[in-house]
């Protein structure tokens, strides 16, 4: 039976801007599809037959909305730029399960992150009645996302 230090909780990880998180994290999802090159003949039969193509990722993310984390975000969209960003585990996870940090800073010394160029292709600002407002971002890789794995 998995230990529960054997898990890695949503918490813990994060998607870093300029070497620290965006504010009130609700949740990131990073999503890797490979395109596929047809290459079916009369030789397949019934059958398709592709080969992998290019690879494309992003990183879609939502969180509370504070104005300095909308407008850091508002500010790349709108000067339309190609900036970096981290998905890493957070350095010094409090394990108690309470979150002391107002920005945490990527772990690139013991775990797994990756690094890439992003453009943000999707911004949306929800403000429902009656209910804490959020924004939602969708993040474009530009060329590789980068997987450095450091060793224990």
């Amino acid at each position: 039976m998995a230990a529960a230090s054997d898990y890695i909780f949503g918490e813990e990880l994060q998607l870093f801007l300029d070497g620290k998180s965006i504010a009130k994290a609700k949740n990131h999802t990073l999503t890797i599809t490979s395109d596929t090159i047809d290459v079916a003949s009369k030789d397949d039969g019934f059958y398709g037959a592709s080969i992998p193509g290019k690879v494309n990722w992003e990183i879609s993310a939502e969180n509370i909305y504070t104005e300095k984390a909308f407008d850091e975000l508002y500010a790349k969209a709108a000067a339309r730029t190609v900036f970096e960003v981290v998905f890493a585990r957070v350095q010094d996870y409090d394990s108690d399960g309470l979150g002391t940090k107002s920005e945490w800073t990527p772990d690139k010394t013991t775990h797994t992150y990756y690094t890439g160029k992003v453009t943000l292709t999707n911004l949306a600002l929800t403000a429902n009645n009656g209910e804490v407002s959020s924004f939602s971002a969708t993040l474009k890789g530009v060329g590789a996302l980068k997987q450095t794995t450091v060793a224990a």
